[in-house]
């Protein structure tokens, strides 16, 4: 049944109000117009800014139901008109454009939400309510702060990238992947995990979703680490920082969340020597000897070099004792080092090698061993010696070539190379270091020399009481 609707004969109808007052360009709004004098239904006609309205109902002298036309955006005239006449309601109707965005600033947070962003674009309103839904889920705090500008705080969302909506009374629009989620860093091991206190070791850390290097911070016990580099989502490379002795745990943050490993690395204290046992020994070495002090460790390499000479047979005991072997060495006092992977300590003259008997050497050809070449070879003659506890105290020096146990060549030193069937020695002569002396050249017949180069003390002619030698055959 029709609604009854009673009118003034004849009168036009008058429009009073129209509700809402606003609605999208694409219309679809349904509106409530009052009035006075409205006829029936099949009578009447409603425009809005010139455009049908749809669904038209009379349903009575003061009201009449219908649903807005599409129309361009901006304030309209609206009309109602019957067979009486017509009525305007000059500006009684405002269209709005719907709301548009160009963009989400940040465009990525964490999964737990709570992300403040700001949503720029146009057509934002504060008339009617508006909705802001990252992947389908509503925004809290959502604030229209003018035409272009909304701030909102993201909800809580899995891992990926979401569409971006915002919705109010005329219409909605979507930006597709407009926001990214991201799962906070997880850490599942380090490498080294082991540092001195002094700070940097070379580490890296391996776990998951970890983001780039400008936003990610790495701490050891609280301190930053430097040199941070995120190499790929799983693997981070940094320095340790400086820090007390004992174990720390490493944390590793970004703006989607953070992780703790706890007890993960540990920082130790560099070694320190306090004694050397014995504290002298000879110069070929071989002593062995207790270096005790602390912080000594089986962990990585420990070294002991004595005048920067390594020693052997190194044995860290426990964290105080460590025993080995001295290298030879040059007589004197020399200075002794622990080394490890977490620094160094150095007894300055820690250890004294004392001088041994004098050493000479004599090589031929740059050789030191016997050995054997064809006619006609040119020999040069070379000597060395380490006058060790005899330095500067007279001796004979002797240096010939023989062969079949005849003294056929002598040198004399400081003299010459010379051929003499007596022997000759250089008496008296302060015994000084040597390195490479030559004392001559010659091209000698074939058969099988022996060259000596003995050191005697004075007087002893012929004993040749420190000595070295070597076998050269001609052919």
């Amino acid at each position: 049944m029709s609604p009854t609707v009673t009118v003034d004969a004849n009168s036009p109808p008058v429009i009073g109000d129209v509700d809402p007052e606003d609605g999208g360009v694409a219309g679809g709004t349904s509106v409530t117009i009052t009035g006075s004098n409205f006829t029936t239904t099949a009578d009447t006609d409603v425009y809005f800014g010139g455009a049908d309205a749809s669904d038209v109902v009379v349903v009575d002298a003061s009201t009449i139901t219908c649903t807005t036309p599409g129309h361009g955006a901006g304030a309209v005239d609206v009309e109602v008109s019957n067979s009486n006449g017509s009525d305007t309601l000059n500006n009684g109707f405002t269209y709005h454009n719907a709301p548009s965005i160009s963009g989400v600033n940040p465009d990525e947070g964490p999964i737990g939400g709570g992300t403040f962003v700001t949503i720029t674009g146009s057509d934002f309103t504060t008339l009617g309510s508006t909705t802001v839904t990252f992947g389908g889920n509503g925004a809290s705090g959502v604030n229209i702060v003018n035409a272009t500008t909304i701030t909102c705080t993201t909800p809580a969302h899995a891992a990926g990238s979401v569409n971006v909506t915002v919705s109010n009374d005329f219409g909605s629009d979507t930006l597709n992947n407009g926001f990214a989620y991201f799962n906070p860093p997880t850490i599942s091991s380090i490498d080294p995990e082991d540092g001195p206190t002094a700070g940097g070791t070379g580490v890296t850390l391996y776990g998951s979703d970890f983001t780039n290097s400008a936003d990610t911070d790495v701490y050891f016990g609280g301190a930053a680490a430097s040199s941070v580099n995120v190499v790929n989502s799983t693997t981070i490379t940094c320095t340790t920082p400086g820090h007390s002795a004992g174990t720390v745990d490493v944390e590793v943050t970004n703006s989607f969340g953070s992780d703790t490993l706890p007890n993960a690395f540990t920082y130790h204290n560099a070694p320190s020597v306090s004694d050397v046992d014995p504290d002298n020994g000879p110069e070929t070495g071989g002593t062995s000897v207790t270096v005790t002090g602390g912080d000594f460790t089986t962990l990585g390499t420990t070294t002991v070099t004595f005048g920067g000479a390594n020693a052997s047979g190194v044995n860290v005991v426990n964290a105080t004792t460590i025993t080995c072997t001295t290298p030879a060495q040059v007589g004197g006092l020399v200075d002794v080092t622990v080394a490890n992977d977490f620094g160094s300590d150095t007894e300055i003259d820690g250890f004294n090698y004392e001088l041994g008997d004098p050493v000479p050497d004599i090589k031929v050809n740059g050789l030191d061993d016997d050995f054997t070449v064809s006619y006609p070879t040119q020999l040069t003659i070379t000597i060395s010696l380490d006058p060790g506890d005899q330095a500067g105290v007279p001796h004979d020096y002797w240096v010939n070539a023989e062969m079949n146990g005849t003294y056929d060549y002598w040198w004399v030193y400081p003299n010459s190379w010379r051929f003499s069937s007596i022997p000759k020695r250089a008496i008296a002569y302060d015994l000084v270091p040597l390195s490479d002396y030559q004392v001559g050249q010659a091209t000698l017949p074939v058969g099988t020399w022996k060259f000596l180069f003995a050191v005697d003390k004075l007087n002893n002619i012929y004993q040749g009481t420190y000595r070295d030698e070597i076998t050269v055959t001609i052919n």
